[in-house]
Parts: C-alpha cells; sequence; structure tokens
C-alpha cells in the first residue's frame, strides 16, 4: 500500500491517476463535464515534468550542492567507496557494459577512478540484486580485486542501502 502511494506521488504516477479517473469520469454521464479538466490535468503534468528544463531546475540544486571530488587523495580518512545500483539487465546476450544503463556504467566507472587513486579504500556496491552483481563483475573486470568488494544484493531502496551499508562499514 505505502508503495503504490509513492509511485501516486510521482509526476508519472500522478498523471496516470489523473489519467485514470478522466477515462472513468468518461464513463458516468453525471461526470463527463469533469472528464476533459482531469485529461487535461494528466497530459500538463507529463508535459512539464517531461521537459529537460524543468528537470535540470529541479535537479541542478542537488548535484550542485557539493563539489565533485577531483583528488580523493586529499581525504584520507575514508576508507569505503559506496556505489548505489541503477538499472541492469540480465541478459546474457550483452556484453557485461551493455547490461548496464548509462547512470549504472558511469557510477562503475566513478568507483573504478577513485578506487585507482585509493587502493587502500574499500568497494561496496548496494542495491538490487540484479544491478549489483552485473556491476560488480564489471568492477572485477575493470581491475577491482575480490577482496576489496563487497555486493550487497539485500537492498530495494536507498534507505535499506545506506542501513545494509552501515552494518557492512561498521559504522
Amino acid at each position: 500500500m505505502i508503495g503504490l502511494l509513492q509511485a501516486a506521488l510521482l509526476p508519472s504516477g500522478f498523471a496516470t491517476l489523473l489519467f485514470l479517473a478522466g477515462l472513468a469520469a468518461m464513463l458516468w454521464h453525471r461526470s463527463r463535464r469533469i472528464a476533459w479538466p482531469l485529461l487535461a490535468s494528466a497530459a500538463a503534468v507529463l508535459l512539464v515534468f517531461s521537459n529537460g528544463l524543468v528537470a535540470t531546475s529541479l535537479l541542478s540544486p542537488l548535484e550542485y550542492a557539493y563539489s565533485a571530488l577531483k583528488d580523493p587523495r586529499l581525504h584520507p580518512e575514508a576508507s569505503v567507496i559506496v556505489v548505489l545500483t541503477g538499472y541492469a539487465a540480465n541478459d546474457e546476450d550483452m556484453p557485461l557494459s551493455a547490461r548496464m544503463n548509462a547512470t549504472s556504467a558511469f557510477r562503475v566507472l566513478e568507483a573504478a577512478n577513485l578506487k585507482s587513486s585509493r587502493p587502500d579504500c574499500h568497494i561496496v556496491v548496494s542495491g538490487s540484486a540484479t544491478a549489483a552483481r552485473i556491476m560488480g563483475l564489471q568492477l572485477r573486470t575493470l581491475g577491482v580485486p575480490a577482496a576489496d568488494l563487497t555486493i550487497d544484493v539485500m537492498s530495494n531502496n536507498t534507505a535499506a542501502s545506506a542501513e545494509n551499508t552501515k552494518s557492512i562499514v561498521g559504522g
């Protein structure tokens, strides 16, 4: 039930609910006059939140709140590199690097770059089982030793990844 509520709060879920309500209103003669406003609202929500300008203006403050880590050697206190999964498909007909979406591939590449600068750090890949395994396998292919890699396949969301990672790294 909570998952449905969370999905409904996303713009795409909200637009879908508005669309379904508009279709339902079309079926009842008494509520047909509100059908078109509901359908138009669904279209407006999709158009606004599918727009790159809107997405950029919403995400930019979050993305640029902290400066990029250009030299990880300046942070000797760091001992763990945590990689949250994105999406990956377990399709044996595809090359390993093509099984991940662009976000997951970027995260793997950045983790490998950080590891090359800080070989003393341990990497934890946390998230959905399929994506974590594929991303971990790609890190191994990029030269990360198995002993320096932990794959957490028990996390289905960011909050669970934080909890599991906390127990993995010890605080």
